[in-house]
């Protein structure tokens, strides 16, 4: 069942977890939303990490892409991005803290509401 996995706004500058799964269940994420809630534009910056929370230029997905003030980014994985360990993630980060709402969608397999 796809929903809403997780949702953030980063009071930093610093790249941080935006999701990590809870258990060493299989999950796949379809859609990752970023809304810039300034007046400013903001960079915005990507990571997936498989293994750790390690988000730099080897775990990069997005590179600093801007966003205009109050602009909308949909960033779709197509066919998802699947995986199954816990200590891996999806980490983000802004140039402007406390600007942008980040949005995770995706599922977590066996899951049953």
């Amino acid at each position: 069942m796809r929903r809403q996995l997780a949702q953030l706004r980063p009071d930093t500058t610093s790249a941080v977890t935006l999701f990590s799964p809870t258990t060493n269940r299989p999950y796949s994420l379809d859609l990752i939303i970023a809304t810039n809630n300034t007046a400013n534009s903001v960079d915005i910056t990507m990571y997936h990490n498989a293994v750790g929370a390690t988000y730099d230029d080897t775990t990069c997905v997005l590179a600093t892409a801007p966003l205009k003030a109050g602009e909308t980014l949909q960033y779709f994985l197509s066919g998802g991005l699947a995986d199954y360990q816990s200590a891996g993630g999806v980490g983000v980060k802004t140039s402007i803290a406390d600007s942008v709402n980040f949005t995770v969608y995706g599922e977590l397999k066996g899951e049953s509401i």
